[in-house]
């Protein structure tokens, strides 16, 4: 035998092989890290499970958070190097936020929820304007009050011709305020100091505190000039606030189909931070490298003018509409047929039933009792395997869910908030491909992560609206 052959033996008998000291530190501390995550998480769902019934509020809430950021460190690409100070400063803006909107109190009154209260007000005055022009396309169909006196109480909400509206007039709305630079400058002001505090970089950081405004399918627009240069972990950030976050016309729409408004705006405005440091334990940055500062004030205008801005932006929200009314009509139907097959192959069994069992788990994680984790849990999967529309639509429709307390609303409409859906990977995927066609591969690999940041970005905003509303 040759000396080659006992090189070859001495480092088969090495540990690791050809790995070097310091990457045996790394990977033994990275399987630390995840068994102690997953045994976290493990705890944290058996207090949630045995313990419930005796479970205050606060510990239910504080139990699911541990639990959620313990599956994501045991689903991180490498846990050990977590950006503690992007994860403790997002953590602390999102429960500022929450304190601020349920838990703030300066005497008999709460300010922060007398302030969402009333931009709820305006956002279903915002509504009434829509309406105007609903009314005068669609005449009587767009006029519920004068409807149900027709048809009888409480048929007179036609969706396509009520809800639909809003998206257009909400569209053109947001395009003029693009425009003008007014988006611009609460995008950057907002994204400026959540990038300080947290340490994100410009780019991820803009674009997900862009998505709260403009929407998922809009938002890269904002960083398109970095698009290709950005880190995988900067585009899972990208992806995962837009898939945590909703546009201002759709809470419009959500809030005028009667979700609670409390609880779909304190959703919104907790998601950025949130979906930023939860991507960044899912993928921590590989090498950190300083990223090229970027004003969102000085993002290039779409449009040429405030005419072809307003004229745009209704044809947007147009198509928009459209694809909202395509979407439910397949997904509906197919609810349908799979509830038909279901009942025909096992009778007695309902859809609706399984759903709810399976994410019963999840819905202890969000921080519901017990005797609510069976509805939100339908809520939830609903949201997750169709789209969240389906889920605000029973959640203001279903008998089930109206004789639940507002406690119960408040967080359900807080938890099905945000885009996270199958769907959603394949729209991102699309949209974001198309202005980099290069990187159609990594958002691919990317989607899945984003999607589960984007849903757990919701359930960890319910936990603290739950913990400051105890």
């Amino acid at each position: 035998m040759g000396p080659g052959h006992h090189r070859n033996a001495n480092m088969a008998q090495q540990p690791g092989g050809n790995m070097s000291p310091e990457d045996l530190a790394s990977g033994n501390l990275r399987f630390q890290v995840r068994a102690c995550a997953i045994g976290a998480l493990a705890a944290s769902l058996a207090i949630l499970l045995v313990a419930d019934p005796y479970l205050p509020h606060a510990v239910r809430s504080l139990a699911g958070l541990g639990g959620i950021l313990a599956a994501f460190f045991a689903l991180s690409a490498a846990p050990e190097r977590v950006p503690w100070r992007t994860l403790a400063a997002g953590l602390l803006i999102q429960a500022a936020l929450a304190w601020a909107v349920v838990g703030l109190r300066v005497g008999d009154r709460r300010p922060g929820m007398e302030l969402f209260q009333a931009v709820g007000h305006g956002v279903e005055g915002l509504l009434g304007f829509s309406a105007e022009g609903g009314r005068m396309v669609f005449g009587i169909l767009a006029d519920p009050v004068k409807l149900e006196k027709s048809v009888g109480k409480g048929e007179g909400f036609i969706f396509a011709f009520n809800a639909l509206p809003t998206l257009v007039f909400i569209s053109a709305l947001s395009a003029a305020l693009y425009q003008w630079g007014v988006l611009q400058l609460v995008v950057g002001g907002v994204g400026t100091v959540i990038r300080r505090l947290m340490g994100t970089t410009g780019p991820e950081t803009f674009g997900c505190c862009a998505t709260v405004f403009i929407g998922q399918t809009e938002a890269p627009l904002v960083v398109k000039p970095f698009l290709s240069r950005m880190s995988p972990s900067e585009m899972l950030a990208l992806m995962a606030g837009g898939m945590a976050a909703m546009s201002g016309a759709m809470m419009a729409v959500y809030i005028g189909m009667g979700a609670d408004p409390v609880g779909v705006l304190a959703a919104s405005v907790m998601a950025a931070p949130c979906s930023l440091y939860l991507s960044k334990i899912l993928m921590p940055e590989a090498a950190r490298e300083a990223s090229e500062e970027l004003e969102a004030w000085r993002v290039p205008k779409i449009h040429h003018g405030i005419l072809d801005a307003l004229t745009g932006g209704a044809s947007e929200g147009m198509m928009l509409a459209l694809h909202v009314a395509a979407m439910l009509i397949a997904f509906l139907a197919l609810i349908a047929m799979l509830k038909s097959a279901l009942e025909a192959c096992m009778p007695g069994a309902s859809l609706d039933d399984g759903v709810a069992w399976a994410f019963r788990p999840v819905a202890l994680l969000a921080g519901f009792s017990g005797d609510e984790a069976n509805l939100a849990g339908r809520l939830l999967g609903k949201k997750l395997i169709a789209n969240e529309f389906i889920a605000y639509g029973d959640l203001t429709t279903d008998p089930a869910f109206k004789e639940a307390g507002d406690r119960f609303r408040a967080m359900a409409a807080c938890a099905v908030s945000g885009f996270a859906n199958f769907g959603s990977m394949g729209i991102q995927i699309g949209c974001i491909g198309a202005l980099v066609p290069e990187r159609r591969e990594l958002l691919a690999r990317l989607a899945p992560r984003a999607l589960l940041a984007g849903f757990a970005a919701a359930l960890v905003s319910t936990n603290l609206l739950s913990l400051f509303r105890a």
